[in-house]
C-alpha cells in the first residue's frame, strides 16, 4: 500500500513541477487530472491509467456504479428527488483509476481530485472513495486504495494534500 501511495505522490510532484502553468492559472480539474494520469502511467507501467473511466466488466451494461445507503446522501443534502429507494445506485466517473482493464480483481487505486479553489464540499468524493474501496459485495469494485487529492492552485504556492481510504475507511 505504501508503495502505491509513494508512486502517486511522485507523479503528483512531477505534475507540480512540469505543469505548473496549468496550476498557477487555475485551469480545469480535468486538464490537470489528465496530466497527472500521464505521469502516473510512468509509475505504474504494468497497469492502465484512465481518466473519467466508467467501465465495469462485472455490470451487465459495463458501467461503473456504486450503491449508497439513502441516509448517507440525505444527511449530507446530496439526495436527488428521484432517489426514493433505501439503496441508491449511481453511475460514477472517477477522476483517475489505476487498474487492469477487463477485470475488477486488479483495481489498484482510484483517485478523486479537487483543486483548492473549488469550494464544492468534499463529502460526496469521500462517500465514493469509501464505497470504491469497500469489500461490500454490492459494489464489488475492489480498489486497494482510494485517494482524495487536493491540488493547491491559483494564488497558493503549488502543492498538494492527500487523504487515503482503505477497506472503506478513511485512514488517519
Amino acid at each position: 500500500m505504501e508503495e502505491i501511495i509513494e508512486k502517486i505522490k511522485n507523479a503528483t510532484n512531477i505534475l507540480l513541477q512540469d505543469d505548473r502553468w496549468l496550476i498557477d492559472n487555475d485551469l480545469s480539474e480535468r486538464s490537470i487530472s489528465f496530466r497527472l494520469g500521464y505521469y502516473l502511467q510512468n509509475e505504474f507501467s504494468d497497469y492502465s491509467v484512465d481518466c473519467e473511466y466508467n467501465g465495469n466488466p462485472d455490470d451487465l451494461r459495463n458501467r461503473k456504479k456504486i450503491n449508497i445507503i439513502r441516509g448517507e446522501l440525505e444527511r449530507l443534502g446530496l439526495l436527488k428527488d428521484t432517489e426514493i429507494d433505501e439503496n441508491v445506485t449511481r453511475t460514477v466517473f472517477p477522476d483517475i483509476i489505476i487498474h487492469k482493464r477487463g477485470t475488477n480483481y486488479n483495481n489498484i487505486a482510484i483517485i478523486e481530485m479537487k483543486k483548492s479553489t473549488n469550494k464544492t464540499s468534499h463529502d460526496y468524493d469521500f462517500i465514493k472513495l469509501q464505497h470504491y474501496t469497500s469489500d461490500d459485495a454490492a459494489n464489488g469494485l475492489c480498489y486497494k486504495v482510494g485517494i482524495f487529492l487536493e491540488i493547491h492552485c491559483g494564488n497558493n504556492e503549488p502543492g498538494f494534500s492527500l487523504e487515503t481510504f482503505i477497506n472503506g475507511r478513511k485512514q488517519q
